[in-house]
């Protein structure tokens, strides 16, 4: 058990590689993004990394193969929330490249996977003005965070990618859109 800020601190998902155990969340009552690495027999901390955009900050998700580890959730770089995605060296916690999206409105990363040389991020974006939202799934490069595609899906009402993984060249996305149960699939490239 760590106390990170003196106020609330959540942990909210982990994943387990080789002797990596890394955890993400959020950190203080201004909620920041925290991620970080324990050695997986001890415990001990390896390192951490802590982003405050002085707003709402929170990983929500993680995903880790060989020697990265890919975190994602929002940010408050825009003064609203932005999606944001983080690849992290896993062994040393050196940020290799970060994505911060800003569709105007409300906008959350929520679920990530990584497969065939790619990083798939899902989850929802809201219009300027706290209009209609959408559901998205954007697909990077996994060494370079280069964007190779994105699918958005905008609906009136509340609408999210929830879960994501990715198999046999295809990747499936599931949650909401407009209140209903979604279900969607993907060529992988």
């Amino acid at each position: 058990m760590s106390d990170l800020s003196g106020g609330q601190d959540t942990a909210l998902a982990i994943a387990v590689y080789g002797d990596d155990v890394i955890a993400v969340g959020s950190a203080g009552d201004a909620r920041d993004f925290v991620v970080r690495s324990y050695e997986a027999k001890t415990g001990a901390l390896q390192w951490q990394d802590r982003v405050d955009s002085g707003g709402l900050d929170e990983a929500l998700a993680l995903a880790i193969q060989n020697r990265s580890a890919y975190v994602v959730g929002r940010v408050a770089a825009s003064g609203n929330s932005d999606f944001v995605v983080r690849a992290y060296n896993r062994k040393t916690g050196a940020l290799r490249w970060d994505d911060i999206f800003d569709f105007g409105g409300n906008d959350i990363a929520r679920t990530v996977t990584v497969a065939e040389g790619q990083v798939f991020v899902g989850g929802s974006l809201q219009e300027a003005g706290f209009g209609d939202s959408a559901i998205v799934v954007r697909a990077y490069g996994a060494k370079t965070g280069h964007l190779t595609w994105m699918d958005k899906l905008v609906a009136p009402q509340a609408s999210a990618i929830e879960k994501i993984t990715a198999r046999g060249g295809r990747v499936y996305a599931v949650g909401t859109q407009s209140l209903d149960f979604l279900v969607r699939a993907y060529k992988a490239r």
